[in-house]
């Protein structure tokens, strides 16, 4: 979000990155809090009408990763904030806010550096290049998607400048 809104033409008011969502089973997850359907809906609906209320009116709200198999339209996940967004939309005059996925509006650039649309591979190509002391390495360098394929650290750093670069040109595109 902070890539794509050193973009961005004009003036950006970017909030901090939420660490929440309504999926049960990201409740173990470090740093991860999951919130109840109804409360998530609470928090983006006074989170929109408050910016709106100082004279914000174009908001968009980037939700997760998304998927390289799915739409802008259809949310492969989290469908609480398209849903809360597409409602402030209806009921607030003046108010233009979009919910984006940048991995959904950069999916057939991503499909190009990963052809088996692995978003595991692309996740953690994103981690090696923006977090690499995250990333716990196994014995020669290599890389761990599954049980059954090993990736050089190295190449995967690298597709993962490449994803990234890719992921904030398409959102700064799609806003």
């Amino acid at each position: 979000a902070k890539s794509v809104s050193e973009i961005l033409p004009g003036s950006v008011f970017l909030l901090p990155t939420w660490p929440l969502g309504t999926a049960p089973t990201n409740q173990g997850l470090v740093r991860t809090v999951v919130l109840e359907s109804e409360t998530l809906w609470a928090v983006v609906h006074d989170i929109v009408l408050s910016l709106y209320d100082h004279g914000i009116k174009q908001i968009a709200v980037i939700n997760n990763h998304g998927s390289t198999d799915g739409t802008s339209a259809w949310p492969t996940s989290n469908t609480v904030v398209k849903t809360a967004i597409r409602q402030l939309n209806y009921e607030t005059s003046g108010l233009t806010a979009i919910w984006v996925q940048p991995f959904t509006v950069g999916r057939h650039a991503l499909e190009n550096l990963f052809p088996k649309k692995q978003t595991d591979e692309i996740e953690l190509s994103l981690l090696l290049h923006l977090s690499p002391g995250v990333v716990k390495q196994g014995a020669d360098n290599q890389m761990v998607i599954n049980p059954s394929e090993q990736i050089d650290n190295e190449l995967l750093t690298a597709k993962g400048k490449l994803a990234f670069d890719v992921i904030v040109r398409s959102t700064v595109e799609y806003i």
